[in-house]
Parts: structure tokens; sequence; C-alpha cells
């Protein structure tokens, strides 16, 4: 079982198809993104770090304050929130 720490962020970013003939990689690409995968690493096994845009745009009931943080490769502070993970019900099968 693989335990992993989990860092989301909302924002705008580019995404598409990038390489040449015979290696074509789809991806994305932004601050948005650097900006997930730092908090990724901030984040502890079992963990989900969000940013406040992320827990505003969602409007993620239960998000509980982290404080801010800084990260890698960024001037300006992070304010944070935890998310507690919450295991999906399962769907109700229909006749």
């Amino acid at each position: 079982m693989f335990e992993i720490g989990i860092g989301i962020n909302a924002g705008t970013v580019i995404a598409g198809t990038l390489g040449g003939t015979g290696r074509l990689d789809y991806t994305v690409l932004g601050d948005p993104v650097n900006v997930a995968q730092r908090l990724q690493a901030e984040a502890e096994a079992g963990k989900i770090i969000a940013s406040a845009a992320t827990v505003e745009a969602a409007g993620a009931d239960g998000a509980e304050p982290a404080g801010q943080k800084r990260l890698k490769g960024r001037r300006e502070l992070v304010e944070t929130y935890r998310v507690e993970w919450r295991e999906a019900a399962a769907p109700i099968p229909t006749a």
C-alpha cells in the first residue's frame, strides 16, 4: 500500500501536447502547477494540502486553515488548508 501526500492548487494553466516525431507528451504548464507540486512535497503521507485559491473556488466544507507556507521558488507565502480525505459513497444501482 502506498501512502502519498496530495497537493492541490487552482488557476489558469496551459495544457497541450509537447514533443516531436516519435514522442509526444500531454502536459500542463504554469505557476498553479508548480504551486501544486510544492504543496504535494509539503504534504505528509495520507494528507491533503490545498491552497486558499482552491478552497475558495471549490467551496471545500471542512477545510481547516494550515497557515502560510514558504514554498521553494516563491517569494510570497502561500495560505494553505488541510482537507480531510473522505471516502466516496458507493453509487446506488438503478434498475
